[in-house]
């Protein structure tokens, strides 16, 4: 978290919540270089899950990203088949590149 703070301060992002009462209930960051925005720890709370707060939250951060951040390209990064490729997808958000990784035990 002390690294996002750093990038927040020096104007390279910023952190949203979701908040039901005065509970967070959940949480992102959206960071960027230029014109181009990653979305960072997407969470919702265990107690809160699947009551829609992550997907209005992940909707309402992009507006933001898009109009006030003002960036033309946003990427977040879930497994094939997961609970958050079905969220991004709810939003609008569409699998455009895919990715892989290859680890040695």
């Amino acid at each position: 978290m002390k690294r996002y703070r750093a990038m927040e301060q020096a104007g390279r992002g910023a952190w949203f919540g979701a908040f039901l009462d005065r509970t967070l209930v959940a949480d992102l960051g959206i960071y960027h270089s230029e014109n181009l925005g990653r979305f960072q720890s997407v969470e919702t709370h265990p107690d809160y899950r699947r009551r829609g707060y992550a997907g209005s939250l992940v909707y309402q951060a992009s507006r933001h990203a898009l109009g006030q951040m003002g960036l033309g390209t946003l990427v977040l990064v879930a497994d094939a088949g997961s609970p958050a490729e079905s969220l991004y997808r709810s939003v609008g958000f569409l699998p455009t590149e895919r990715q892989v990784g290859l680890e040695r035990w």
